[in-house]
């Protein structure tokens, strides 16, 4: 059977989410987070793909996009491909990292939008007993480059 084509809107918002298979984390370490971040940062410009919030968990990412003039896919290829690399090599494994194709729901209004980030910024609270103060000392969200304009990494608008 097929797979379903996906739901896609040039003209409109994605809130993109990515899972690592069950068994595995998807970041061991803050290099691991530190260099996805990075993938989307050059991929989106290489892509032409905005970046509206992004927050990197333990075993799965949310990356909230407006395609503008790019290709999701091909942007979430670049980043997922080279990461799948990089960790197989760092971590001495082979073989699939995430469970499946990146999940992507177009976003239809200003209301679905905020919520979709509002939700994104969220995420962290699972993250609090690590030690993280609050969701905003979180350093893998774009939560900072809302609250505190300029103490942010800057990759999302």
């Amino acid at each position: 059977m097929p797979r379903q084509a996906r739901n896609r809107d040039k003209y409109k918002p994605h809130h993109i989410i990515c899972r690592s298979i069950v068994e595995l984390l998807l970041f061991k370490t803050d290099e691991d987070k530190e260099y996805y971040i990075n993938l989307i940062q050059s991929s989106a410009m290489i892509h032409r793909i905005e970046i509206l919030s992004y927050c990197l968990m333990d075993n799965h990412t949310h990356i909230l996009i407006h395609p503008r003039e790019g290709d999701i896919s091909k942007f979430m290829h670049a980043i997922n491909n080279c990461y799948a690399k990089y960790y197989n090599r760092v971590h001495k494994r082979r073989g699939h990292l995430f469970s499946e194709r990146y999940k992507n729901i177009v976003i239809k209004d200003l209301i679905q939008l905020l919520r979709n980030s509002t939700y994104i910024h969220n995420n962290p609270k699972a993250l609090l007993y690590k030690g993280y103060g609050s969701i905003e000392d979180y350093p893998y969200s774009s939560i900072k480059d809302f609250t505190q304009p300029g103490k942010g990494r800057g990759l999302a608008n």
